[in-house]
């Protein structure tokens, strides 16, 4: 937003006043901008924020009205109007990401930081943006490209040429593909002196090298005075399967161009990460490159990776951002109010509860209320096992037994003093 004139705001929050309307700083801001844009007069003025001021008491909540109720009904409504199974590049190229349904199922069931070892199951995208001052940067193509390899895994099978293991000499022997590490912008003898610092531990192998062609050949068996068959095997394996670049567990990294802000931008795919944690140990690790914008890149649609690396309240921004996407993508309107109560219910306890039966609706201190939405049988069971008692104060509860229902936002209880 453009620099206001303090006068200017100071004269807005005068007529206000005077017409008793209690605005907040981002309504101020945005009469501020409309009055010096249409360059309108003080009567219109005047008129404009009379206008507004009916809008905003309009657009309140009256004190007892069933808050949870008209969020319940906004959202679920608003999830019958979305397609069930849908697929949007988002400007990935070829990471597809979930949109629609799907991915406000995945929303609402997210884990929190402290189930960080639970498989990471959610579509896992982290966006990557670059600083203004390195204004060079953002527009080299070679330089994005250059950055891409840096943080893309890179393993030996991605870069080979051809791949023998010689049972009859004992060895294994790899020929790398100039091409492909050229394309990947990694220089031979580096993936060369990688290999020969994780192999030539210890001792246990002995490596030679011509050209591109590296030969790996397992130590005697001090035991059997020879070269186990096994050992060549395992061999193999970890060969193939060594790291030569990159971050581990990033297994895919695209770029696009925006041509609005003429910039790139990286996005870096961490889906097949094996947990939470391990996302979040990606996530610092690109934090702490000086290339890339801070401010930005924290742009990730991996809530519970927000909630690990930068705390809850940004976790409590982010899926505020992420329900306001995925309904906006679909073309469908929730109020912004009631994703925000959606967000601030799944956050209250400083952490991410998913709303479903492990989280807020299976978590609930009502027996009943618990009964009522899953494992009747169950809870009941495990309820009268250890003598709990149920103080009916919730919404449910009441209605299962017939009793007034205590419903309304701002509502208070009045009770008598005895004379």
């Amino acid at each position: 937003m453009e620099n206001i004139d303090q006068k200017i705001i100071d004269k807005i929050s005068k007529i206000a006043k005077k017409k008793k309307a209690e605005f907040p700083e981002k309504y101020i801001d945005d009469i501020a901008s409309a009055y010096i844009k249409r360059e309108l007069t003080d009567k219109e003025l005047e008129t404009l924020i009379i206008k507004v001021k009916k809008a905003y008491d309009q657009s309140k909540i009256e004190s007892g009205e069933a808050i949870g109720a008209v969020v319940g009904q906004s959202i679920g409504e608003a999830g019958t109007q979305m397609t069930l199974n849908t697929f949007h590049d988002a400007g990935v190229g070829s990471s597809f990401v979930t949109y629609g349904l799907e991915r406000l199922n995945e929303v609402i069931n997210l884990v929190s930081r402290e189930s960080s070892n639970l498989p990471s199951k959610l579509t896992a995208i982290i966006s990557v943006y670059f600083k203004d001052k390195d204004a060079d940067n953002r527009v080299d193509e070679d330089f994005i490209k250059e950055f891409a390899s840096n943080i893309a895994e890179i393993r030996i099978n991605d870069v080979l040429q051809d791949f023998k293991v010689d049972y009859a000499n004992k060895e294994v022997k790899l020929e790398i593909d100039i091409d492909k590490i050229n394309e990947k912008q990694i220089e031979l003898n580096d993936v060369f002196e990688k290999i020969n610092k994780k192999f030539n531990k210890g001792k246990k192998y002995t490596i030679t090298s011509d050209e591109n062609i590296l030969i790996l050949k397992p130590m005697i068996d001090k035991k059997t005075n020879d070269i186990q068959i096994r050992a060549i095997r395992i061999l193999a394996d970890k060969v193939r399967d060594f790291q030569i670049a990159g971050f581990k567990h990033v297994n895919k990294v695209t770029y696009t161009y925006d041509k609005n802000n003429r910039e790139w931008i990286v996005y870096a795919d961490v889906t097949k990460s094996p947990n939470v944690k391990a996302v979040a140990n990606i996530f610092r690790k690109i934090l702490k490159m000086k290339e890339i914008e801070k401010a930005r890149t924290i742009e990730t649609n991996h809530i519970p990776v927000i909630h690990w690396v930068l705390g809850i309240e940004a976790a409590r921004n982010a899926l505020i951002d992420e329900f306001y996407a995925i309904f906006e993508e679909q073309a469908v309107s929730v109020d912004m109010r009631h994703i925000m109560l959606l967000a601030d219910m799944m956050t209250a306890d400083g952490t991410i509860q998913p709303i479903g039966r492990f989280g807020i609706s299976g978590n609930k201190s009502s027996v009943l209320a618990r009964a009522a939405f899953e494992g009747t049988g169950k809870h009941l069971l495990n309820a009268s096992m250890r003598g709990e008692i149920d103080e009916l104060t919730g919404v449910i509860e009441n209605i299962i037994i017939g009793q007034p229902i205590p419903i309304g936002t701002g509502s208070v209880s009045v009770m008598m003093k005895n004379k």
